[in-house]
């Protein structure tokens, strides 16, 4: 069994279900289920859900197109991290060892193809996020051509409610994470139209808060990811003189702790992921000075395990996806040559699976959300094969230029 919470961040959009692994446990293989998530075998003793903040990862229901797990030498003990043989142990001997490209455009593609799948139905709850994934994976690879965009612009349009804001699907409740993989969609197809942006605008302002927070919804949840979402919209939309920036500022930086990093808000545990939406947001307000740079960048460096990937929290696994999150804030940081990003790209190349599509690690199930995420680290990198990707809105720069998005974070 699995658990669906939040909706997953942009773009950042990604939906959190606990997967932390019992002794003697056996992976799920039923359709749907990601391999990464177990259950544990008869005797084996009770599901064990984190009693912490939850991992960032894509949804347990994200589907793989019944692709199986490969070997893995680990199954059934808990993986010592710091162990630099443990990607080995993970890997089959025939994981790839160079980007496989042309691979990985067809499996996005074919997710396009999938509309009538239990799997497609089932992720309804982040449709707008997934075609983000998809649409700038696509275009980071220079397949964009490929992509429906009539369909895909028209699915969008349909979900603008008439709040303003968007929602993951039609007649669904509208919210800052798919309002802005929204207009990143739209830009992504010159497709954004002066109709969209007035009530986009309206939305976002109404969900700031006077201590500068930002509410995700009309429900109320507060999340630093949030304001990262609504200032990423209102920068796209040229539009920043709308909210009260400095509120907005002063509310990031009280979720800042004595490590460098950021929570969700306020005393909340420093993560890889937050990191990332309020170094973002600080950036769109130029207000990066208010970062200790060392501090924060030695906290990042410091999630580079021996295996050469990236975990989100001290004592986590290596996952994927976390290459974004972390680099692209060293990026901004600019401390990316504090990691050795020889063993990152190497970690990221043996998550791929021969047939297309990244994992969170080697070994699992692969999925648009890891795909797109691990692509985007690779391209600001500069891996050859992949355009600029810009570290703050993860979409590709060409499409910033063209719409003349210019700020001084740029």
């Amino acid at each position: 069994m699995t658990s669906l919470a939040r909706p997953c961040f942009l773009c950042v959009g990604f939906a959190c279900a606990p997967r932390t692994p019992v002794l003697n446990a056996e992976p799920t293989r039923s359709l749907g289920v990601r391999a990464g998530v177990w259950k544990p075998s008869i005797g084996s003793g009770s599901w064990k859900s984190p009693t912490s903040s939850p991992e960032w990862s894509s949804s347990a229901l994200i589907p793989h197109h019944s692709k199986r797990r490969r070997a893995n030498a680990n199954e059934g003990h808990l993986p010592n991290i710091h162990d630099p043989s443990y990607c080995g142990q993970l890997m089959a001997a025939t994981a790839p060892t160079e980007l496989l490209l042309s691979k990985h455009a067809d499996y996005i593609h074919a997710w396009e193809q999938a509309k009538g799948e239990y799997e497609f139905v089932m992720m309804e709850h982040i449709h707008m996020n997934g075609l983000f994934w998809c649409v700038t994976a696509m275009d980071a690879m220079g397949q964009l051509d490929r992509m429906n965009r009539t369909d895909i612009v028209a699915f969008v349009n349909a979900c603008q409610q008439p709040g303003g804001g968007f929602s993951s699907c039609p007649n669904l409740d509208a919210h800052l994470l798919f309002t802005l993989s929204a207009i990143q969609t739209l830009m992504t197809f010159d497709a954004l139209e002066e109709r969209h942006v007035e009530p986009t605008v309206q939305f976002v302002r109404s969900l700031q808060l006077p201590s500068g927070a930002f509410q995700g919804d009309k429900w109320g949840e507060i999340d630093t990811r949030f304001s990262l979402c609504a200032l990423a919209c209102l920068a796209l939309l040229k539009r920043l003189d709308a909210i009260n920036m400095p509120a907005a500022v002063d509310f990031i930086l009280s979720t800042m702790n004595f490590d460098g990093g950021f929570g969700t808000k306020p005393g909340a545990e420093t993560h890889a992921g937050q990191i990332y939406t309020c170094v973002g947001a600080l950036a769109i307000a130029d207000q990066l000075h208010r970062i200790d740079a060392d501090l924060l960048g030695w906290w990042l460096a410091e999630r580079q395990l021996p295996a050469g990937g990236l975990n989100g929290r001290p004592e986590k696994l290596p996952d994927s996806c976390y290459s974004w999150w972390a680099v692209s804030a060293l990026c901004l940081l600019q401390r990316l040559h504090w990691i050795d990003r020889t063993k990152l790209r190497a970690f990221i190349l043996t998550c791929q699976d021969a047939d297309g599509g990244v994992a969170d690690r080697p070994g699992d199930m692969v999925d648009p959300y890891h795909t797109h995420f691990a692509l985007a680290a690779l391209a600001l990198m500069d891996e050859p094969g992949l355009r600029r990707m810009n570290p703050i809105f993860c979409m590709c720069q060409h499409v910033l230029d063209r719409h003349d998005v210019k700020a001084p974070y740029l």
